[in-house]
């Protein structure tokens, strides 16, 4: 009997047969096949036929769905796989109160009931909030929990790491053992002593000082001292060994002992400076006195700041800052190997350097949590109240947007904006242009004339690059050609020649150039172009072997931009009315100069397009560029009437310059008052060519604002931000 019992038999349990029909079971047949024997004898007898209608109506009651059936099955209703539909709700009351009543659709709601206790036993927990939104929205979150950023006071935690320095004969076959062990036995006369050090090798990196090739050996869980001059074992997990020595360094220093006498001098003080040369009076280490008697007699010097080698048969030198301190002769302590300890943080935390904040009692602070989520915080916050939300604690929202972006035969120099392709170039696009340089090479026009002059890319060799404004006789660009030497073909920057990987085109290039010491290889960092590559005009070739040159960045800023997105981004940036191309506005001043501070001698070697910078206390540096210099009587200079840098001669004929300010403002002889009395500060300005002049005037900015003018935008005033994050791609079908 598969399902139910007999309202005759209520207690009787219920067992599956050990061989079920194949064939549907729509009756309990315990109950109908009993009928005859329930009823009288002379019932069965004499009325047949209303035997045969009770038959037929407790076989219809006992079909699947009807009353008897129903009410035999009503203990499996409580089991959730097999309530009915028009139970499910009340299971949702009961275990998900306060749930919404539409989940998400594609949810299995039943599934959702069975396993909600998971939900309960992690409640107030990352994990638990997590499944809630992958119920409601199916989207998953992450829980930020501030008081981790937090600033508190010595919580960093850190560990100190020593190194070694040790002789590289075995070459780079050492890297290998990184993770291994490092071992110094003992004196091969005292071997009952154990093994003198042990640690393992954290990290290995060859360097190179005064001639002397060795490995820099950082360690972690060290047991034991590494003595110097001494024969040291790297071991790995197969027992192999690699025999190094180890060098000493120099730690510290300590005054002689001569003839039984110590030479610790006289009358030095604590915070005396030891500088110590080599034989080449090279400065190797600097130290200070740490400790003197009390007739000033060094007993103790600092550690050295730098653990540099030490090399017993060579001579150094010292030499001590000092007052009057005198008689003190010194020596290296050169009886140790290990580099000083090294601290580590094992996190950020704390840090101030790091990602870390001071509390604010609003976010930073010890009860707040935040959910990031590409859900709205006003959707969810009222749900994360009633059913998550620790009572006591801040509830703060971060909006994460996500968004799958279709980048199919395109490569990983695209990032993703909201619907907007971003170029991310790499340093091949832009082989051609300088900073100073504000034309389009792949498409501006010079006068009248429009040129795109690297229309297959750039090869690298700077000697075949293309000039911008030169064209031929026909008005055509003069193009970047690219380099095809001996009849080997056209060859990119980064791919090697006749197969020989240190071969590359300025190696050729140099011997064509009959250089007999050719200095160019492939270099780390110099690879072929990706494939495929992103167009910039519409005829690149994506397949190219070539870098294509890109577009400059005030060609792609205003891609897809109004004029005012394009100054939302940087009020310095406008955009023109015609066409995408950026240009920045500067403010233009004029101020008049003179080559002394005293306001005296003329200043003749300027040049317009001359960047001119003043750094100044307090304040940024400010930076300009020369647009006109100007020879005038001191009557028409500005500003009228104004006294000059120091002194009282004034100015006769006179140098003005007018100069877009790129950055701060330039300044004359400012006047402070100081615990000494009035201080004067006088700040020169200078150009790329180191030509130093003054402003005129004092007490402050002293120029004469003229207007604010459009100039070209320039690699060098485009912030890295905005060259990096907003340089858009021109995008063809």
């Amino acid at each position: 009997m598969p399902y139910g019992g007999s309202l005759l038999l209520p207690l009787q349990a219920f067992a599956e047969d050990a061989f079920p029909s194949t064939l549907p079971q729509e009756v309990d047949e315990r109950f109908s096949t009993l009928l005859q024997q329930m009823l009288p004898q002379f019932v069965v007898d004499d009325h047949p036929l209303f035997v045969a209608f009770l038959r037929a109506f407790c076989e219809y009651s006992e079909q699947y769905g009807n009353p008897r059936a129903e009410a035999v099955r009503m203990n499996e209703y409580i089991d959730v796989d097999k309530t009915l539909p028009e139970f499910l709700e009340y299971f949702k009351s009961q275990y998900l109160y306060d749930f919404p009543v539409e989940l998400y659709k594609d949810v299995n709601e039943e599934q959702v009931i069975k396993n909600i206790k998971n939900y309960y036993g992690e409640k107030g927990n990352p994990r638990s909030l997590d499944l809630l939104f992958r119920i409601i929205y199916n989207t998953s979150v992450e829980v930020k929990f501030p008081r981790e950023q937090v600033i508190v006071a010595s919580e960093s935690g850190y560990e100190q790491r020593t190194s070694v320095n040790t002789t590289r004969f075995n070459g780079d076959r050492l890297l290998s053992y990184v993770g291994n062990k490092l071992v110094q036995e003992p004196d091969d006369d005292r071997p009952e002593l154990g093994l003198r050090a042990t640690a393992f090798v954290d990290s290995i990196e060859f360097r190179e000082y005064d001639g002397i090739d060795y490995a820099e050996v950082k360690l972690r869980d060290q047991f034991g001292t590494f003595a110097p001059n001494r024969k040291i074992l790297f071991v790995n997990e197969d027992n192999q060994r690699l025999e190094e020595e180890v060098f000493g360094v120099i730690t510290t220093a300590r005054p002689q002992v001569i003839g039984g006498i110590t030479q610790d001098g006289q009358n030095y003080n604590v915070g005396d400076v030891v500088i110590v040369r080599d034989s080449l009076q090279r400065i190797i280490a600097n130290m200070k006195v740490n400790d003197i008697s009390s007739t000033g007699e060094i007993q103790s010097l600092t550690n050295a700041n730098s653990n540099k080698i030490y090399f017993a048969d060579r001579t150094y030198t010292f030499e001590i800052q000092t007052a009057g301190g005198t008689g003190a002769s010194l020596e290296i302590v050169g009886d140790t190997s290990e580099v000083l300890p090294e601290n580590l943080f094992k996190t950020e935390k704390s840090i101030l350097s790091a990602n870390s904040f001071l509390q604010n009692n609003f976010n930073y602070q010890e009860f707040s949590y935040v959910i990031s989520s590409d859900i709205q915080l006003a959707s969810y916050a009222k749900l994360v109240k009633t059913l998550f939300h620790p009572a006591g604690s801040m509830l703060l929202g971060e909006y994460v947007f996500r968004q799958n972006f279709d980048s199919a035969g395109l490569t990983t120099d695209f990032a993703t904006q909201p619907n907007i392709p971003i170029f991310a170039a790499v340093i091949g696009n832009y082989f051609p242009y300088t900073i100073a340089t504000t034309a389009d090479l792949r498409g501006d026009t010079y006068g009248l004339t429009f040129g795109d002059y690297y229309p297959t890319g750039f090869d690298g060799i700077t000697a075949h690059a293309a000039t911008f404004g030169n064209f031929d006789a026909s008005g055509n660009a003069i193009t970047h050609d690219p380099f095809d030497i001996s009849g080997i073909g056209d060859i990119p920057t980064g791919a090697p020649v006749y197969g020989d990987s240190i071969l590359s085109p300025e190696f050729l290039e140099e011997i064509s150039d009959g250089d007999s010491t050719p200095e160019s290889r492939i270099l780390p960092g110099y690879t072929v172009a990706a494939f495929p590559q992103v167009r910039m005009v519409q005829n690149d070739n994506a397949a190219s072997e070539y870098y294509i040159v890109a577009r400059h960045p005030n060609a792609l800023l205003g891609l897809n931009q109004t004029a005012r997105s394009v100054s939302s981004v940087n009020k310095n940036y406008k955009k023109q009315t015609t066409g995408n191309k950026v240009d920045q506005q500067v403010q233009r001043v004029r101020f008049t100069i003179a080559a002394n501070v005293d306001g005296t001698g003329a200043v003749t070697t300027l040049n317009v397009g001359d960047t001119i910078t003043q750094n100044q206390r307090e304040s940024s540096a400010a930076r300009g560029t020369i647009v006109t210099i100007e020879q005038v009587n001191e009557p028409e200079a500005p500003p009228k009437g104004s006294p000059v840098v120091k002194g009282s001669q004034p100015f006769n004929q006179v140098t003005v310059l007018t100069v877009d300010i790129l950055n701060g403002s330039f300044v004359n002889t400012s006047t402070r008052a100081s615990l000494l009395g009035d201080r004067r500060y006088s700040f020169p300005v200078s150009n790329q060519a180191g030509v130093r002049f003054y402003i005129a005037g004092q007490d402050g900015t002293d120029t004469q604002s003229i207007s604010e003018s459009t100039t070209d935008l320039t690699f060098g005033n485009v912030r890295i931000q905005d060259f990096f994050d907003r340089l858009q791609v021109p995008v063809y079908d």
